[in-house]
């Protein structure tokens, strides 16, 4: 069990490989697998010449358990500091999105009311991303999958590789997906602009999402273009037959300075951003979260001293004030949305980062 890999990203977890040491300088082309013989360390790519280069790309992901069956075996207490990391980050429990069997089981477990709890229970926690360069190449920067806890991402800078991003790319830096809990996305610089390639925009969507995850903490970043949207909560229902049980709910966005230039059309943060879908239905045999109800139920969230600034910037002294461009938004769709805090913080805050 275990064994050292670096390989591609679905056979090395299907072998459930270790932490892959490759050679002191060697270029490395393939993805950096993380999985529970790595709990407990600390890879720090300044201070350790083998992980100099960096990493195109890692994966953090949880492992069935060969010698006991429906126990899992997860990553913990994992430390990556000090690292380029070049196109994404996956970290998942039970996958759902690498095979269709995969995507069966989830769909099956997410029709059992202890959904949430499973998933936590077995999915990746306490992983720590500190003073991390991100070259986002394609998709998702930070990918975070069902059930994960405890992911941090401090003191990081976000960057788009130009050369090698598709003519589109369109989704966003950081995914927060559904059951997720209690991460913390702090104290990092987003240089994140919607520039174009080929004549046409490379992003078409917000920066980071928060599909129902809960109980998150975004403080202390700064977001240099937020031309489609800074943050956006909201739940998903329906998708890929998948029952959303956890709300986005308890999430605190604070003391955050958002630039929005001339041309921006996407506000800093939005509560109740997405709109009910046609596959909303598609898990309506559930009795269970959005097996039930399709609508997000983004309430009780807390957004606070996060400042808007830049050309497009509309800053507006009513708290709950809903700006077509550029400021805070409260959409209620569903209408259950409610409540939420809000407030604006000080303009003097609009200075730029080093």
């Amino acid at each position: 069990m275990g064994g050292i890999c670096f390989r591609s990203t679905v056979a090395a977890a299907a072998m459930g490989c270790a932490l892959a040491l490759p050679p002191a300088g060697a270029a490395q082309a393939a993805r950096f697998q993380v999985d529970h013989t790595a709990s407990g360390t600390v890879i720090d790519c300044k201070a350790n010449p083998r992980y100099r280069n960096g990493f195109d790309g890692i994966d953090v992901f949880s492992t069935a358990d060969p010698d006991h069956e429906g126990d899992w075996l997860r990553p913990s207490d994992v430390t990556i500091r000090n690292c380029e990391i070049r196109g994404s980050v996956q970290i998942w429990g039970m996958e759902s999105r690498r095979s269709k069997a995969g995507e069966e089981r989830m769909q099956e477990a997410s029709r059992k009311p202890d959904f949430t709890i499973a998933m936590r229970r077995i999915a990746p926690t306490d992983i720590r991303f500190e003073n991390c360069r991100f070259k986002l190449t394609r998709a998702t920067g930070i990918y975070v999958d069902t059930g994960a806890s405890f992911i941090s991402v401090e003191g990081s800078t976000f960057v788009y590789d130009a050369d090698r991003l598709p003519k589109q790319s369109p989704t966003t830096v950081i995914y927060l997906n559904h059951e997720t809990t209690s991460n913390r996305i702090v104290n990092n610089v987003f240089r994140i602009r919607n520039f174009r390639k080929n004549g046409e925009a490379a992003r078409r969507r917000e920066i980071i999402a928060i599909d129902g995850s809960s109980d998150n903490v975004i403080s202390g970043n700064y977001f240099l273009g937020i031309e489609l949207g800074g943050i956006y909560l909201y739940r998903n229902c329906g998708e890929r037959g998948i029952v959303r049980h956890s709300l986005p709910t308890n999430n605190k966005i604070y003391d955050n300075v958002f630039i929005q230039p001339a041309d921006g059309k996407g506000a800093a943060i939005v509560f109740g951003s997405r709109r009910i879908r046609d596959y909303c239905d598609d898990d309506s045999t559930s009795m269970f979260g959005s097996g039930k109800f399709n609508q997000s139920y983004v309430i009780n969230n807390y957004a606070f001293d996060n400042v808007i600034c830049g050309a497009g910037a509309k800053q507006s002294g009513d708290a709950l004030a809903e700006t077509r461009y550029g400021g805070f938004k409260r959409r209620t769709f569903d209408n259950v949305s409610e409540p939420n805090t809000w407030s604006a913080g000080d303009g003097a805050k609009c200075r730029l980062p080093r």
